[in-house]
C-alpha cells in the first residue's frame, strides 16, 4: 500500500490570504498508508497520491498562476501525516523546485559579429594580390558571426569537477548538430544559496565553424609577410592545443 491522501480540505477549510504580493492559499490535506519508518514517513507523505508537487499549479480556477512554493509535513501520529501546502505567486528564487535536479534547462542562443583579421577568404585560401608581377599575401579585417550557447539549471552535483576538466575543451562528437572540435566549452559558473545541496549552474559553449586549432604561416624574413606560394602542412600548419571533451555527457542537450 503506497501513501495516499485520505482527506482534502482545499474545498472547504483551505485559507485564502490576500497581502502585498498578491493572493496566497493554504491547503490542508491527511495522508496515510506509510510503509517507511520515522523520517522516511514525512518524505513518503510529499510525494504520496493526491499531494500536489512543489511548483504545482493552484485547482482553483483562474488563479493557476499561483503555484506550491511551501510544504510542510507533521505527524499526527505513527500512522497519519498533515501535509500543508502553500500556492502563491512564486518569486524567481522559488522555482524550480530546489530539490529537484531533472527539470527543464534553459537554452540561450547569442549570435552576434566580431571582427577578424584574417589572410584567407571564405573557402579557405590564401588571399594574394600581385603587383609588378611580384605576389604578396594579404589580410584584412572581416566580420564574422560568433554563436554562443547558453544552458541554465538546477543541480544537486557540485559542479568543480566539471569546471576543471571541461572548460577549455572541445566537443569531442557532434554537439548541437557542429561537428566535433568546432565547439569550445568556454564558461562555467555555478552559485549555491543553501550551503551546497543544490546550485544554479550556467554553461557557455562557443561555435566555431573553422575549429579551434591556432594556424602557424611560415614569415619571409625580408617582406615580414607569408610567401604566396606557401603549401599546406609544409608552411602552412594547424597546432591541437585544446584537447577533446564530453560535451554530450553533460546532458544538456
Amino acid at each position: 500500500m503506497a501513501a495516499a491522501v485520505k482527506q482534502d480540505y482545499l474545498s472547504d477549510q483551505a485559507t485564502l490570504r490576500r497581502t502585498a504580493d498578491g493572493y496566497e492559499v493554504t491547503r490542508v490535506q491527511m495522508v496515510d498508508g506509510f510503509t517507511g519508518t520515522n523520517m522516511e514517513r514525512q518524505f513518503e507523505a510529499l510525494s504520496a497520491t493526491g499531494v500536489p508537487a512543489y511548483g504545482a499549479a493552484c485547482p482553483v480556477t483562474g488563479y493557476e498562476y499561483l503555484k506550491v512554493v511551501d510544504q510542510d509535513v507533521v505527524m499526527l501520529d505513527a500512522l497519519v501525516a498533515k501535509v500543508t501546502s502553500v500556492y502563491r505567486k512564486p518569486t524567481a528564487q522559488e522555482q524550480p523546485d530546489p530539490a529537484n535536479d531533472t527539470g527543464a534547462t534553459v537554452k540561450t542562443i547569442r549570435v552576434s559579429l566580431t571582427s577578424v583579421r584574417t589572410n584567407k577568404d571564405r573557402n579557405g585560401d590564401l588571399m594574394v594580390v600581385t603587383h609588378n608581377g611580384i605576389p604578396q599575401v594579404a589580410e584584412m579585417d572581416v566580420q564574422r558571426p560568433v554563436v554562443v550557447l547558453t544552458y541554465e539549471r538546477r543541480e544537486n552535483a557540485r559542479p568543480l569537477t566539471r569546471a576543471i576538466t571541461l572548460v577549455g575543451t572541445t566537443n569531442n562528437a557532434t554537439f548541437e548538430g557542429c561537428p566535433a572540435g568546432t565547439v569550445m566549452f568556454t564558461n562555467l559558473e555555478a552559485n549555491t544559496k543553501d550551503g551546497g545541496t543544490t546550485y544554479d549552474v550556467r554553461y557557455e559553449f562557443t561555435y566555431n565553424p573553422y575549429g579551434w586549432a591556432p594556424v602557424a604561416y611560415w614569415i619571409d624574413p625580408d617582406s615580414g609577410r607569408p610567401p604566396a606560394d606557401l603549401v599546406d602542412g609544409v608552411g602552412i600548419i594547424e597546432y591541437e592545443q585544446y584537447g577533446p571533451g564530453n560535451h554530450a555527457g553533460l546532458s544538456l542537450t
